[in-house]
């Protein structure tokens, strides 16, 4: 059997309630609580898009792929855990396949896949001392490996689902479906503003924030308490209104298996 790794870090259930005190879990060296997972951001992307939804119900659309491997994810809503561990779905979609590729001295009759791009093949004259050989091969070795480590990284993904982007931040997605859930639910973008990211700041340090910079700009303006409100809610609804548009990509790529991808 060949063995496997997550690339990000994996969820953790802990072994007590994984839903009601995740705060309980403890990471490891390769795993974290599941609910700051990104494959657990991906799952609740997918779980958002109503079109992927309708389909689970009906079988009718595009989705026909996708479901194969994803299944109904409204059916396991409240209930990730479940959905992850079912047929060992999240090793099936997320995990990088160990392969083995043996360190050999090989002979006219090795099998080589010329192909691989893991593969490195290099010809020595035997004849010559070993000091040199030594020096010549650590010289090749560099080469190739900076080569292999620029094409590729720390390594080409295997994975049945590939990340479009390293997720960087989990926190940053699951607040933007934050977003995207309390806009359906018909909140303004102000009180979607006051949940999701809180108070809007300090009026009076604003206000003197401002005119440090016009002062810095040679402008003797001066900015009023009343001003100074408008500015916050201003900059409230555009963050709000960022993180709503980078949401309804997220969901919608998630459709076409892909994540995360905010254009």
């Amino acid at each position: 059997m060949p063995q496997h790794k997550f690339r990000y870090e994996h969820p953790l259930f802990g072994r007590g309630d994984w839903r009601g005190a995740p705060e309980k879990i403890k990471p490891t060296a390769t795993g974290i609580r599941w609910d700051r997972s990104p494959y657990y951001a991906w799952f609740a992307t997918l779980l958002r898009n109503q079109a992927y939804a309708a389909y689970c119900k009906t079988k009718r659309g595009s989705f026909a792929a996708l479901y194969a491997d994803w299944g109904d994810v409204t059916a396991y809503a409240d209930d990730f855990k479940a959905w992850f561990n079912d047929g060992d779905r999240g090793r099936r979609l997320f995990a990088e396949p160990l392969l083995a590729i043996d360190n050999q001295r090989l002979d006219c009759a090795a099998d080589i896949d010329w192909q691989d791009p893991r593969v490195a093949v290099f010809q020595l004259d035997l004849s010559r001392p070993k000091p040199f050989l030594r020096k010549r091969v650590l010289a090749m070795l560099d080469k190739a490996s900076a080569g292999y480590q620029r094409q590729h990284g720390d390594g080409l993904s295997l994975a049945k689902y590939r990340f479009h982007v390293p997720p960087k931040d989990t926190k940053a997605y699951l607040r933007m479906l934050r977003v995207w859930d309390l806009h359906e639910q018909g909140a303004t973008r102000m009180d979607i503003h006051r949940q999701v990211y809180g108070a809007m700041g300090d009026i009076g340090q604003r206000q003197r924030d401002h005119e440090r910079r016009q002062r810095l700009k040679g402008s003797k303006e001066v900015v009023d308490a009343a001003a100074a409100k408008h500015l916050l809610q201003k900059q409230a609804w555009q963050e709000v209104d960022r993180d709503l548009k980078a949401a309804r990509k997220l969901i919608a790529n998630a459709g076409l298996g892909v994540f995360p991808k905010t254009s």
